[in-house]
């Protein structure tokens, strides 16, 4: 398969969207050199349950209808490489007006080659996005409820990195400097007694981080790594409640392999700890395992299965301090025929709720069927089923998703 860019799969907004398209095969080239990738895609999806509600409340489906155009620009410049995309995500929904969306997407990836050895990455990513309706922020029967649109919220996100190591060396080292920022924009004041703790402006930080990798070089296939990642994140107000900070510092120590074995297999696994430690003495801090992993397999060239999986603890959106969570994702990808193919996945995450009897298993399932004629096409029609069980009723849902999607490059 051809080299695919890197902004095409993040417009996508999932690596299973454009996975096949290819960044020489689709768009046009300017006479300076500037190859220029409009894409679109389109989707229709029947919804059984909007707001992610229990059985006890009064449910409410919905059609959909999402269209999200975009535009890479790539340019290839003695030995250096720019990417610069933008897309739109626009969802109408026909029976709950209020659900409906228009988020916004930035992307820039760029990679300066100073020699073989020497190497500088400068990423910049904004989203202006929201979160669905029964997630994030206002996941529970009661918040579900009062919603009168999604949350929206905006992250600023930038990577600087600079890599040492020719290809192929037995040793190399990569580091990085990332800032994160995000900014709720609406919610910010939720004038109920009861939920005002949940007022998005308390959930609005930033985020300083550092990173430093070491790659050893056991054989043509195969590497060891040894990555220390540092986070600073500061939250603009104190908790609510008790005005206790909310403010931490996250340490991660890694240790792993990655690997490539002929093309037909590639992955990465990495283990090791996380502490993550709260400004706040009254905070229960967090000190565990921690690991990252994914798999890409190809039995055979028409079949694809793909692996990830990690856990780590994270802040919680809602009262706990933080939540351990453990993820597992599988997706398989096969041609019958030349251009006739299935897709299966399967994910689950595991959610264990800090100073509180909250745990949650949130189980996923996607089937669909596609056409791809040439590798800037595609047209599926699929069933996706979510199921949430929860400890907390009001958390306990399961909804139904039919949806018919067709994407385009050219």
């Amino acid at each position: 398969m051809k080299r695919v860019s890197k902004c095409i799969l993040w417009l996508s907004g999932s690596l299973t969207s454009f996975a096949s398209i290819s960044s020489n095969s689709a768009g046009y080239i300017t006479d300076s050199g500037i190859h220029i990738i409009p894409i679109i895609e389109t989707k229709i999806e029947h919804i059984d349950n909007v707001g992610r509600l229990s059985e006890s409340e009064s449910i409410e489906s919905s059609t959909v209808s999402i269209l999200k155009p975009g535009v890479v620009f790539l340019s290839n410049r003695n030995g250096n490489r720019y990417e610069l995309a933008y897309r739109l995500s626009s969802g109408s929904y026909f029976n709950s007006m209020d659900d409906s969306f228009l988020d916004h997407f930035v992307i820039s990836h760029n990679t300066i080659q100073i020699n073989p050895r020497n190497s500088f990455q400068l990423n910049y990513e904004l989203t202006k996005g929201h979160e669905e309706r029964g997630t994030g922020l206002l996941a529970g029967d009661e918040l579900s409820k009062i919603a009168t649109e999604p949350v929206r919220y905006t992250i600023h996100n930038v990577d600087f990195g600079y890599s040492f190591g020719s290809k192929g060396a037995k040793g190399k080292i990569e580091s990085g400097l990332k800032y994160l920022r995000k900014d709720h924009i609406n919610y910010r004041e939720i004038n109920n007694n009861d939920l005002a703790r949940y007022s998005t402006r308390y959930k609005d930080f930033e985020q300083l981080g550092g990173s430093l990798a070491f790659y050893y070089r056991l054989s043509h296939s195969t590497q060891l790594i040894a990555q220390l990642e540092l986070f600073d994140k500061n939250y603009s107000l104190a908790e609510p409640e008790n005005n206790q900070s909310q403010d931490s510092f996250n340490s991660f120590y890694y240790f792993g392999a990655e690997w490539d074995v002929t093309g037909k297999t590639t992955g990465r696994l990495r283990l090791g700890l996380q502490n993550k430690d709260y400004e706040s003495s009254a905070r229960k801090d967090f000190s565990g395992l921690s690991w990252k992993g994914d798999l890409d397999w190809r039995p055979v060239e028409h079949s694809t299965i793909s692996i990830m999986t990690g856990m780590e603890a994270e802040d919680s959106a809602q009262d706990s301090t933080y939540l351990d969570r453990m993820n597992f994702s599988s997706q398989w990808q096969h041609f019958w025929l030349s251009y006739f193919y299935t897709r299966v996945g399967f994910s689950l995450s595991k959610e264990d709720y800090s100073e509180s009897e909250r745990k949650d298993k949130l189980n996923n399932i996607d089937v669909s069927v596609g056409y791809s004629e040439t590798e800037d096409a595609d047209i599926s029609m699929g069933w996706r089923y979510e199921k949430n069980d929860s400890t907390l009723n009001s958390n306990t849902y399961s909804q139904n998703v039919w949806y018919l999607s067709a994407s385009l490059a050219f």
